[in-house]
């Protein structure tokens, strides 16, 4: 019976990636037109993410969600979500109400196909090889780029994704990132996505619920960097205390 059920996921797993990459190539096809003749990816974005949120759909499962009423959906800012595993950004999608692009490792632009969404997206880069300082004052300059062009930024604090489902220590680069760009971060709590897949592995499980917070903003202008990494670990207390609670289900309570 094991025997039968690892057929079936393997199974059900090739079918999902395969309708999920079909779909997503599809999508780019039909914003690819409009990129190129100079069409901003604000504009396109509620389309494109419109759509590709569908590949949670196509593996067979759902994505709920519950927003802060304070959230100002019209104000661009830093969403800082846990990460779990390969569907993130289409959690993502589901999840962040306004026009946004990713914080990436430069070597993903090179990518054939994702590295060209990710640079269609308005992506930004993350050189590894840079010194912290260049690094972050690099991350600053396109964060405030991105956000004259009012798109907010998805970031991944933790920086990897979770082998056991806690949710990790938060790099402070992105938060300064924040700070130097005037943009408030936003904490995005999930919840359930890692019984649809987990790091190592590209096997997929379906009939799930993901569940996902998304928090109240909290400014980082103007505080300095010891108030900067308390912020930093609320955001990530917050976040965890959602994301690691088992078992419950429903509208969480709202943070102070």
């Amino acid at each position: 019976m094991a025997v039968l059920r690892r057929v079936g996921r393997v199974a059900f797993s090739v079918v999902a990636w395969t309708l999920s990459f079909a779909w997503m190539a599809f999508v780019l096809a039909l914003i690819a037109p409009p990129t190129l003749l100079g069409v901003p990816w604000r504009t396109l974005h509620p389309l494109g993410a419109g759509l590709f949120r569908h590949v949670m759909l196509l593996t067979g499962n759902r994505v709920r969600v519950w927003r802060d009423p304070r959230l100002d959906v019209r104000q661009p800012a830093v969403y800082c979500q846990n990460h779990v595993n390969l569907l993130d950004a289409f959690v993502a999608m589901t999840a962040v109400p306004s026009p946004f692009c990713g914080v990436m490792n430069a070597w993903q632009f090179w990518v054939p196909v994702y590295g060209w969404a990710m640079t269609m997206s308005r992506g930004i880069a993350v050189d590894r090889s840079l010194p912290r300082e260049e690094k972050v004052a690099a991350l600053s300059r396109e964060a405030s780029r991105r956000r004259d062009e009012g798109l907010s930024i998805l970031v991944f604090p933790e920086a990897h994704r979770t082998r056991d489902g806690r949710i990790g220590g938060f790099r402070l680069g992105v938060f300064e990132m924040a700070r130097s760009a005037g943009l408030p971060v936003v904490p995005v709590a999930v919840r359930g996505s890692r019984a649809i897949n987990r790091k190592g592995t590209l096997g997929l499980s379906c009939g799930h619920v993901v569940e996902v917070r998304v928090g109240a903003p909290r400014e980082t202008a103007g505080l300095d960097d010891a108030h900067l990494a308390e912020l930093a670990e609320t955001l990530r207390t917050e976040i965890a205390s959602f994301a690691e609670r088992q078992g419950a289900s429903g509208p969480p309570a709202a943070a102070p």
